[in-house]
């Protein structure tokens, strides 16, 4: 390589011609526009199997700028529906989901639980009024004053006996009486009494047992009755209530026959409208807890599709969890209590996670997966796999998935997971690649300013002067060790803004170039403990650096030394031992059999 001088110019920041840019969108760098022609495709394609995995270097705006790009896509998306979960009043333990439309689930939540109240209401006075109490009067007078009459007679016949129908703790029973009507004791009673008991006792007995069968039969009868009577006082009160609720939500799909399996349910369940402590009925039996909904996702506020971004993926976060209240019987739980997870609110939308975060949970990766490959979302308690069941627990049937899932990380990851993971090319076919750097073209330069004016009216800086952002401009080239590129790293960028707005003072004006120089040596200062003690160290003739003479066998060299938050170079010194040889000269492939013949024969040629 031939040696070239440099002129100051060619040396220091390069200067460029300040551009007004457009819209200040980091993807309107060109060394984002291959990334962002992978992210609208792959948010514009309908296959589960078309997710996105978005890799850049470090400060690139991978992940901010990634979730803001799919935000504004997200608002141009069919908007996702809400999922609810309600009753299965066929199998308490399997909950079904339902899809509405955005908005529709919270509305729908509320009108259901004041349907409730207004059933409770309409019940309470139903079976409080005068017409229904005579009704009930009626029924119970017709089905008892047969039984009071054969129990007056047989007690007529007991007492011309000697005994009498009495009511004990134990039941009703015949027993002995004295003259004046009390009964006897079977040890106190008298020889005659004994004898009238033995001829006596198992006829009355019988009859006895003859009228209080009939009498549980007729009350079982009047029950029914009375049961048939509520029902029909029910359908005439409730009915209107119940028509409204399905008139206005019946359309949606499944609701129809849900709402069916509904008005049975309460016409069965009518009592525990009617309870005087509703407290203590069981948890699940209770009104405002049986015919409850379940809101998984509410979309009502989204504007378009909803996009999720779950920092700490693991699987309660993910996929959601039951959650368990204790009761004197132990452990309880009920739909109710299916807490969703970002899947769910993710669930006709965008979930964005982190790979790292993923890699460090082989699990939840497996399971993500299988959610992606069965297209459907399972809630489980893995973490008590190897405990107890829970008696009662409810086990919810799957919600139809479908969304988009975008990871994002630096390269180094999407290399790991392709070259460990045989499947994850089946599930994350769109690779979103942001290059390091850019060329220093008019769109991104104008971009880059752009982008500069925004940052430094967004930290509370009235604006930033033209100089300042050609330094940094500069700075951004630097960066990128190559005078026609711009590095990609705007982000360094940005925090460079926020530290010369701190070090203007805070004050309501144009950043200069002198505030970003000062942000510059501030941060220098604040990272420069190292060097700054290791060239004290050459200072004090601690390492021993030799800058004027020559020296045999001794260069001098310069080391680049990165220690994470900073990087610098130390002049370090290089020796060598230098003698002549002792065996003339040396054939050094001969020695470790690399070299041909020809090259052989050469060499012995000059050694003879």
């Amino acid at each position: 390589m031939t040696i070239k001088n440099l002129a100051v110019g060619e040396i220091g920041l390069p200067s460029f011609n300040i551009v007004e840019g457009t819209d200040g969108d980091i993807f309107s760098f060109s060394s984002h526009q291959r990334a962002r022609d992978a992210l609208e495709f792959g948010l514009g394609i309908d296959d589960s199997h078309f997710n996105i995995f978005v890799l850049g270097g470090p400060r690139s705006g991978r992940l901010s700028s990634t979730v803001e790009f799919i935000e504004t896509s997200a608002k141009t998306m069919k908007p996702a529906a809400d999922w609810v979960y309600l009753n299965n009043f066929q199998r308490d333990a399997e909950p079904q989901p339902y899809a509405l439309p955005a908005g529709i689930g919270y509305e729908f939540s509320k009108a259901l639980a004041a349907t409730i109240n207004q059933l409770t209401a309409a019940m309470r006075d139903a079976f409080g009024g005068d017409e229904m109490k005579q009704q009930l009067q009626e029924a119970a007078a017709g089905r008892t004053s047969d039984i009071q009459g054969e129990v007056d007679a047989l007690r007529e016949t007991a007492r011309s006996r000697g005994f009498d129908i009495i009511q004990t703790d134990e039941g009703t029973s015949i027993a002995a009486i004295d003259g004046d009507g009390n009964p006897v004791p079977p040890a106190k009673m008298s020889a005659e009494q004994q004898q009238a008991a033995q001829q006596y006792g198992p006829d009355l007995a019988q009859a006895l047992t003859g009228i209080m069968a009939k009498a549980a039969e007729n009350q079982a009868v009047l029950e029914q009755a009375l049961d048939v009577m509520a029902r029909d006082m029910l359908d005439q009160v409730c009915a209107p209530i119940l028509d409204a609720m399905a008139e206005q939500y019946g359309s949606y799909p499944g609701l129809a026959g849900w709402f069916v399996e509904f008005r049975v349910d309460i016409v069965e369940n009518y009592k525990v409208f009617l309870a005087e402590t509703p407290s203590e009925l069981p948890a699940d039996m209770r009104p405002e807890t049986r015919y409850a909904v379940n809101l998984l996702s509410d979309n009502r506020a989204t504007a378009g599709a909803p996009v999720i971004v779950e920092p700490n993926p693991t699987y309660q976060n993910l996929f959601g969890q039951l959650q368990y209240r204790q009761s004197e019987q132990g452990y309880a739980t009920d739909f109710t209590m299916i807490q969703p997870g970002a899947l769910h609110r993710a669930n006709g939308g965008v979930l964005v996670l982190r790979a790292d975060t993923i890699a460090e949970a082989p699990a939840v990766w497996g399971y993500l997966k299988a959610a992606l490959r069965d297209g459907e979302i399972r809630i489980e308690d893995p973490h008590r796999a190897n405990s107890l069941p829970v008696a009662g627990a409810v086990r919810p049937a799957p919600v139809p998935l479908s969304l988009k899932v975008v990871m994002i990380a630096a390269p180094n990851w999407y290399y790991t997971f392709f070259a460990s993971d045989p499947d994850f090319q089946t599930y994350f076919k769109i690779k979103a690649d942001i290059d390091a750097d850019m060329e220093t073209s008019s769109g991104n330069v104008g971009e880059y300013s752009a982008l500069i004016r925004e940052v430094a009216v967004a930290v509370g800086a009235k604006g930033i002067d033209d100089d300042a952002i050609a330094f940094l401009l500069g700075l951004a080239s630097r960066w990128a060790a190559n005078r026609r590129r711009l590095s990609s790293q705007f982000e360094r960028i940005n925090d460079v803004i926020v530290e010369a707005h701190q070090a203007s003072g805070g004050k309501n004006a144009n950043i200069t170039r002198d505030d970003v120089l000062q942000a510059l040596a501030n941060h220098h200062n604040r990272v420069s403990r190292i060097p700054s003690r290791m060239l004290d160290s050459i200072a004090e003739d601690t390492v021993m650096i030799t800058t004027t003479g020559s020296a045999v066998g001794q260069v001098n060299a310069l080391t680049v030394r990165d220690m994470g938050d900073t990087s610098f170079g130390m002049p370090s010194r290089v020796t060598a031992r230098a003698s002549v040889g002792r065996h003339g000269v040396v054939n050094i492939e001969r020695d470790v059999a690399l070299g041909g013949p020809i090259q052989q024969k050469g060499v012995m040629v000059l050694q003879g």
